[in-house]
């Protein structure tokens, strides 16, 4: 089972191996050490290749892809990190992670809080949990 969740919720026993898929562990001012995020605690791997390159995180948050709304995460920041997932070492980790989850249960984290029921969830994990299903015969998988 391949599901994805905030890196701050608590641990629970169907989170199964916790992967950040962070590019980071800082605060939102990029380089102090969020004392949140604890190796071990918080999340047992960190896989930073599938977390979005840093330059479309910043685009994105910036503004300078457009409103920050779901028409244009849609439309700009999704194709963006797909297109980041085909490229050679993320294609390969997205193979591994989902052969992985066809065996054990896990979890791929990153800073956006778990939606309330009713809300939509603008995260990249979401869409790394989709473009895994989609190219991992049998996977079971939780979009939230």
């Amino acid at each position: 089972m391949l599901r994805g969740g905030c890196i701050f919720d608590p641990r629970q026993p169907e989170d199964g191996v916790r992967i950040s898929v962070m590019s980071r562990h800082t605060e939102l001012d990029g380089t102090t050490p969020d004392p949140r995020i604890i190796d071990g605690i918080s999340y047992d791997e960190h896989w930073k290749v599938l977390a979005p390159p840093a330059s479309l995180v910043g685009r994105w948050h910036r503004g300078e892809l457009g409103a920050l709304n779901k028409d244009t995460f849609d439309n700009k920041f999704t194709p963006a990190y797909l297109k980041h997932l085909e490229q050679d070492d993320a294609k390969s980790t997205v193979e591994t992670l989902g052969k992985r989850a066809l065996r054990e249960d896990i979890t791929v984290l990153c800073y956006e809080p778990s939606p309330k029921p009713g809300d939509i969830l603008l995260c990249h994990r979401n869409l790394l949990i989709a473009h895994c299903a989609e190219i991992t015969e049998g996977l079971e998988y939780k979009i939230q």
